[in-house]
């Protein structure tokens, strides 16, 4: 189990510098049209942060489950902020992926995906650390 933890926060951590990376530079390298608003890459990043909230809900509930005390406090906030960027972001993917779909304006879409782009990487990495220094 320790070597399944270790990896998982590996794959978080790392998902967690994609998704800031891309976020913070997408805008030194590629220029918005209104045919083309968003970088191509994101259709890819897109299916790694679904890994990330899958993965980021699952680990943060077990240690939810195991914390006592004052690490109790973190832990809630992991598990119930994997939980919160996982709807909005669940949401917001399958009506990407559903462009058919009549849904709120581009802008409210545009400012949600900004939400889950900053939120996601701070709550990956952190319990990416968490499984990567854990050694029982």
């Amino acid at each position: 189990m320790a070597t399944l933890r270790s990896l998982v926060g590996l794959i978080l951590f790392a998902i967690a510098l994609v998704v800031a990376a891309h976020t913070m530079l997408e805008p030194l390298f590629h220029t918005s049209t209104e045919a083309n608003p968003f970088s191509p890459l994101w259709g890819t990043i897109d299916a790694l942060m679904a890994a990330a909230v899958v993965l980021g809900v699952i680990f943060s509930y077990l240690h939810k489950r195991g914390a006592a005390g004052e690490a109790a406090l973190a832990a809630n906030i992991l598990f119930y902020g994997f939980l919160f960027v996982g709807i909005l972001f669940f949401r917001n993917w399958f009506d990407y992926l559903r462009p058919a779909y009549d849904g709120p304006p581009v802008e409210v879409v545009g400012l949600t995906w900004v939400f889950i782009d900053a939120a996601l990487p701070l709550l990956s990495s952190v319990l990416g650390l968490y499984l990567l220094r854990k050694r029982t």
